[in-house]
Formats: structure tokens, sequence, C-alpha cells
């Protein structure tokens, strides 16, 4: 509620967000583009995709070709450049969905972070991102490079609490399986053992 009150949002608003530093590899643009989709589609439910993360130092400003790639389309008041946050978990806690729609990603940390507090997770199946999650099970797999391949889990996720609240309960069981704190510290210390030579 936080973040509707700062941007001036109905209440009823769905966020959508985007965590990473915007740079071409992250898609800040499909993002945008996926939003669009969805409100073409889908007018009767309102919602705002908000990007967490500052442009490269240098380069191209990917947050000037955001703005102007909305602006194109028409939905300039549903994107919100938000700059970069910290505390993220909050952040990502607040949101409805992340879409995550780079390409080559090695491994997505958003993707875990944004499970471990069972927030579903749209996501390219490309890169890393299949390797943390299994489609339709811990959250969804979409067709690279084609913004609308986002538009029917967003539908399934918004329109249907319990499919929300599976999807959730999934993502947040496998991710604290692989990736929590005790799994992580027994893999550390399965490999300081081959190391060593020494035994568990």
């Amino acid at each position: 509620m936080d973040l509707v009150r700062e941007l001036g949002l109905d209440e009823k608003t769905r966020l959508i967000g985007f965590f990473g530093t915007l740079i071409d590899r992250k898609r800040p643009i499909r993002f945008v583009e996926a939003i669009h989709a969805f409100c073409a589609q889908h007018p009767e439910l309102t919602v705002a995709g908000l990007l967490f993360g500052s442009p490269q130092h240098c380069g191209e400003r990917l947050d000037v070709e955001v703005t102007a790639r909305a602006r194109e389309l028409g939905i300039e008041k549903a994107i919100h450049l938000m700059g970069f946050r910290s505390p993220i978990n909050r952040l990502m806690c607040a949101m409805d969905m992340l879409l995550v729609p780079a390409i080559n990603e090695p491994f997505g940390r958003t993707l875990i972070e944004a499970m471990l507090v069972g927030t579903p997770v749209v996501a390219t199946n490309h890169g890393g991102n299949p390797e943390a999650i299994v489609d339709g099970e811990t959250g969804y797999l979409v067709e690279p490079e084609v913004p609308s391949a986002f538009v029917p889990p967003m539908v399934k996720l918004l329109k249907d609490p319990s499919e929300w609240q599976r999807v959730s309960a999934n993502a947040q069981k496998s991710a604290l399986a692989q990736y929590g704190i005790r799994p992580h510290t027994e893999k550390i210390m399965h490999i300081y053992r081959e190391l060593t030579g020494r035994t568990a």
C-alpha cells in the first residue's frame, strides 16, 4: 500500500515488478511491451509496471528509452521508474508478480529472491531461468522476445487467487529447499570437505 500511495495509484492496481540494472540483456523495453500487451488484452484489470534499478553509468540510457517506449505505446501512466532501492525483499513482497524478460541471463538471482518471499515469477525460457523455475509449478516460463507471451500466465495469476497461492507456495518451498541457509551451508561444507579430503 505504501507504493500505491507514493505513486498515487488506485488501491485496486496490481503491481508488476522488474528488478535489475537497466541494461539490454535484462530487456527492460520488453517489460514495457509486455505490460502494454496485457493492458491491451485485459483493460478490465488495472496494472502498473514498476522498474526497480538504475541505468548503467556508460552506454545506452535505457531509462530514457523505457520512458520513450511507454509514451510511444500510450501507457506512460502505467510505467514507473523506481530507481535503486533497498531493502529489496520488502519491495518484492509488495509486487503481485515479477516479470523477467531477460535473455542470456546466466543465473537470475532476483528470481530466487522473489521465490523466497513467495512472489510469483514469469520469466523467459532462456539462459539460467529454467534452472530456477519449473514451468507451471514454481512459476511460469515463456518464449523469449515475445512480450505477448507473458499475458496468459499474468492473467492466470491475477484472476485466480488460488493459482497465485499455489504458485507462490510452490516457489517458496522450492527456493528454501535449494537455496535456503541450511542447504547453502551444507553445499559449501561439502565443497570444503572434498577439497581437504575429509569426510562428513
